[in-house]
C-alpha cells in the first residue's frame, strides 16, 4: 500500500530545518511575505533568523506598512526583493494564486519560496529546502487534512471531548453526555473507520451525534461488552483497537487521543499512531526512545 511510505514532518523538523539551510542568499531580501496559514510560520522563522520584517500576503497587496520592531537594523523605506514563502507545494494552486496577486508588481524582483516540495512540484517555485514525494502529512496540518480518509480514529478525546469522571457513569449522565457531546477536532472528510471503547449498546446515540455534526465515515466498530464495570476490569481498550486496525489493510494511521493506548497500539501492529494527547506521531521506523518504550510495554504485557 502506498501509503505504508507516508512521510511526517513536525515543528521540531520545521524550525531544524530551516535553520541548517543556507539562507544567505535571501540576505539582500527587503521583506518576507507568508502566504496564510500553514506559510506564515516558516515565514516568521526565517524572518527572525535574517533579521527582515514579515508579513502575510493579504495586507501587503492592501499596501499596508510592514512592522519593522526593535530588532529590525533599520526602516524599510523601499521594498525591492521581496520573498514569498508557504511550508508546502504539491500541486502548486496556491503559489499561482500568489502569483497572480504580486504579477503587477513590475518594479519588485518576487522569489517564491516552499519549505517542502515534491520531485514535481519544484517547478512552482524558485527555492525549496527539502523535497518529499508523496504520501506525506504535517503536524500542523494534519488533525484536518486527507488523512482521515486512511485512518482509524478514536471518538473520545479526537472527534469530541472526553467525558468528565461524573459523565462517565454508564448511566444517565453519559446519556446526556453522548448526545451532547462537545465537538474537538472534527474531520474535514469521510473517516475510514472510526474505532470507540464506547459500548455496542449506545451506538444508536453515537450514530445520532455523528450524524447531527455531520460526520461520515466508512466504518462504526465499538466494544461489545455488557457494561463499564466488565470494559474496565479486562482493560482491553487497546488491544481491541489494535485488532481492529489491522483488521482495516486500507488504515495506514491510527489517531488515537490516549498517550498510554497510541503507545500500546503502535507495539501491537507496528503501523504508524499519532497520538493528540502528546501531538506525536508514532511512525513504523521508530526512534530509539520509541522503541525502548514499545519494549517495555511488551516485556509488561508478558507478564
Amino acid at each position: 500500500m502506498f501509503l505504508d511510505n507516508l512521510e511526517y514532518r513536525d515543528y521540531i523538523d520545521l524550525s531544524r530545518l530551516i535553520h541548517r539551510s543556507d539562507l544567505s542568499r535571501f540576505r539582500d531580501v527587503d521583506l518576507i511575505v507568508g502566504i496564510p496559514r500553514s506559510g506564515m510560520v516558516p515565514a516568521y522563522m526565517i524572518g527572525l533568523i535574517l533579521d527582515i520584517p514579515v508579513m502575510d500576503i493579504e495586507s501587503f497587496v492592501s499596501g499596508v506598512q510592514p512592522y519593522v520592531g526593535n530588532r529590525i537594523h533599520g526602516k524599510v523605506n523601499s521594498i525591492k526583493r521581496v520573498l514569498v514563502v508557504d511550508d508546502s507545494v504539491k500541486f502548486g494552486g496556491q503559489m499561482k494564486k500568489a502569483k497572480d496577486k504580486l504579477k503587477y508588481l513590475t518594479s519588485i524582483d518576487v522569489f517564491y519560496l516552499s519549505v517542502f516540495a515534491t520531485s514535481e512540484s519544484k517547478v512552482f517555485v524558485d527555492h525549496w529546502l527539502e523535497v518529499i514525494d508523496q504520501p506525506r502529512v504535517f503536524q500542523w496540518n494534519l488533525l484536518n487534512s486527507w488523512i482521515y480518509e486512511y485512518s482509524c480514529v478514536d471518538i473520545d478525546g479526537v472527534i469530541c471531548e472526553d467525558p468528565s469522571e461524573e459523565e462517565n457513569d454508564d448511566g444517565e449522565k453519559y446519556l446526556y453526555f453522548l448526545e451532547n457531546a462537545v465537538p474537538k477536532y472534527l474531520p474535514p472528510c469521510k473517516v475510514g473507520v472510526l474505532v470507540t471503547s464506547r459500548l455496542e449498546k449506545y451506538r444508536s446515540q453515537t450514530e445520532a451525534w455523528l450524524e447531527q455534526n455531520e460526520v461520515k465515515y466508512d466504518y462504526l466498530e465499538m466494544l461489545d461488552l455488557p457494561d463499564k464495570e466488565t470494559r474496565v476490569k479486562l482493560g482491553i481498550h487497546a488491544s481491541f483497537k489494535s485488532k481492529i486496525y489491522q483488521q482495516y489493510e486500507k488504515s495506514a494511521l491510527f489517531i488515537e487521543s490516549s498517550l498510554s493506548q497510541s503507545e500500546r497500539i503502535h507495539y501491537h501492529t507496528g503501523k504508524h499512531v499519532f497520538c493528540v494527547e502528546n501531538m506525536t506521531f508514532y511512525n513504523r521506523r521508530v526512534d530509539n526512545k520509541t522503541d525502548i518504550i514499545s519494549r517495555i510495554w511488551g516485556l509488561l504485557k508478558k507478564g
